[in-house]
């Protein structure tokens, strides 16, 4: 499968750096945090001020070089701050579900549990929650439901013309092709896929968490959330895993 191939590649492109020195994936992951957080490329001094090291500007600015050196940050703009590559957000990634450690994340989804729930009903609280494009995804019955697509333009992304464009070349590819790229994602926990690991060029500047739910065996469906490569992954993610387990 397209989808599955190619995010071996990226994963294999981050576990080329196993041997990151620990301050380097502090830095490195501080970094990413901060940009989720403040939606603006993120500089050595603020990094600095924001306390999360005894270090001065000057030994960040050295440590962000050599991530951005080993591919794992990108400087969008000559004087600007960093922003993390698809390689770094995959390191990241997996360094933070590995651990499976969620228990700061304490609230339940705001789903209604009653007997008329529906997925629609699910689709529009986990898009208001997580602020992203939420979807939900039936074959056998040919439904395909989405929302979020106000809080998902919110987001600074979409004040560049370009990506509004490629995104919309994207959805189209997605809500067509959904059954072949994902057939193949199986029940358990979320899945994710950054950028360049969605088999569209369209899509490179994106990231989807998706996951299949099996309503107490009696129908499947798949759930996902898609929003920029910069979206909140800690949140996304116990969002859309506390989701399927509330609804199975």
């Amino acid at each position: 499968m397209r989808g599955m191939a190619k995010i071996s590649v990226i994963k294999k492109e981050a576990e080329k750096f196993t041997d990151l020195t620990d301050r380097q994936k502090r830095v490195l992951f501080s970094l990413i945090e901060e940009y989720v957080k403040n939606k603006i490329p993120v500089s050595s001094k603020s990094l600095a001020k924001r306390g999360y090291f005894d270090l001065s500007s000057a030994t960040l600015r050295s440590e962000m070089q050599k991530l951005e050196d080993l591919g794992l940050l990108e400087q969008p703009h000559t004087s600007a701050g960093r922003i993390p590559s698809d390689a770094g957000y995959r390191l990241f990634v997996n360094e933070i579900f590995s651990n499976q450690d969620y228990s700061r994340f304490k609230r339940q989804p705001k789903i209604p549990a009653n007997d008329a729930f529906s997925p629609s009903d699910a689709v529009k609280s986990l898009a208001k929650q997580a602020k992203n494009l939420a979807i939900f995804h039936d074959a056998a019955l040919h439904d395909f439901f989405q929302s979020g697509f106000s809080e998902l333009f919110a987001n600074p992304e979409f004040e560049n013309s370009e990506n509004i464009l490629s995104f919309g070349k994207f959805f189209e590819k997605l809500e067509s092709e959904f059954d072949e790229m994902f057939a193949e994602i199986e029940d358990g926990l979320p899945r994710i896929f950054i950028g360049r690991e969605l088999p569209m060029k369209e899509a490179e500047n994106f990231s989807l968490m998706i996951s299949r739910c099996d309503f107490n065996g009696e129908r499947s469906g798949i759930f996902a959330l898609l929003g920029p490569k910069r979206m909140d992954y800690r949140r996304n993610w116990r969002l859309l895993n506390d989701l399927i387990r509330l609804l199975k």
